[in-house]
């Protein structure tokens, strides 16, 4: 028994040696490994939502929101050259026969020939008397500013005129937000339109002025799809604000969406808080596989 013993002290030293239990590197106390966990999970939580934003961002390419600093002013002569460079490279006489259809079609609308021109005529006197009243500061600035774009709004006259009174109680903010603003360049191709549509669009326009640093570089899509997009018109302007980041993203696709647009109408303030996740969705679901049932849907 005694050389048994001996024999087999190795191989017990050795067999105890190999299978005791090892502590694990992660064996520390309960409450410490949950604390941890959590922390894990906070810290995962917060990378993923950066990695949304920034992903979002690069969709919409608006990863630098920092503004450019704005370009020293050219000298008045120049610019208004400019104007008139840029008014002569548009077909005149095809863009005067768009306005003056404008014009022609709410004179024709109207039974009461006198009572429009009358309409019109007084507007622009009370326009004008407000120019009047101005100080002078403010009117020679106004004056300035709208002789300075006279080249490119002399040619949609009629169409201005028709909508005249319409158009008067928000002159002030046209010419601050637009003529000002530097935006009636890629307005006034559409400016036709818009005065066509005017009826509609009017109810809207302060929210419109409000935010057209945003709509300006996309009113060509945004009027291509007016009869859509009004359908979203209403008093209430919280989901338009929201949506205002997206804009970018959404009107590259417009043409596309388009025919989503009135099915999507009903869903709108359910979507609204969740524009930032379904932008990822828009290619690979809705548009790719052109399946009307998703927007009926939503």
């Amino acid at each position: 028994p005694l050389l048994l013993l001996v024999a087999c002290a190795p191989t017990g030293a050795l067999f105890t040696r190999v299978f005791r239990r090892v502590p694990l590197p992660f064996s520390v106390e309960l409450k410490e490994a949950r604390e941890r966990a959590a922390a894990l999970r906070r810290s995962i939580r917060a990378q993923r939502a950066e990695l949304d934003a920034l992903e979002l961002a690069l969709e919409l390419k608006i990863v630098d929101k920092t503004p450019a600093p704005p370009a020293p002013p050219r000298p008045y002569l120049d610019r208004l050259k400019d104007r008139a460079i840029q008014a002569a490279r548009r077909p005149f006489l095809d863009d005067l026969r768009d306005s003056g259809e404008v014009f022609k079609r709410r004179y024709l609308k109207k039974e009461n020939k006198g009572e429009f021109l009358a309409n019109k005529t007084s507007a622009a006197v009370r326009i004008a008397a407000d120019l009047v009243l101005l100080p002078p500061s403010q009117r020679l600035a106004r004056l300035s500013t709208l002789f300075e774009y006279a080249p490119l709004l002399v040619v949609h006259a009629p169409g201005i005129i028709a909508r005249l009174d319409k158009l008067e109680g928000f002159v002030p903010g046209i010419v601050e937000k637009i003529l000002d603003g530097g935006h009636l360049e890629r307005i006034e191709p559409e400016l036709d339109g818009i005065l066509d549509r005017l009826d509609d669009i009017e109810p809207h326009l302060p929210w419109v002025l409000d935010h057209i640093d945003a709509l300006a570089p996309h009113v060509d899509k945004l009027m291509r799809h007016i009869d859509e997009l009004l359908l979203y018109a209403d008093e209430e302007y919280k989901w338009a604000d929201d949506f205002l980041p997206y804009l970018p993203f959404f009107a590259a696709r417009l043409d596309r969406l388009g025919p989503h647009l009135p099915l999507l109408r009903p869903h709108i303030r359910r979507l609204a808080p969740h524009f930032r996740r379904l932008v990822p969705c828009v290619d690979p679901i809705l548009l790719k596989s052109a399946q009307f049932a998703i927007s009926a849907n939503a």
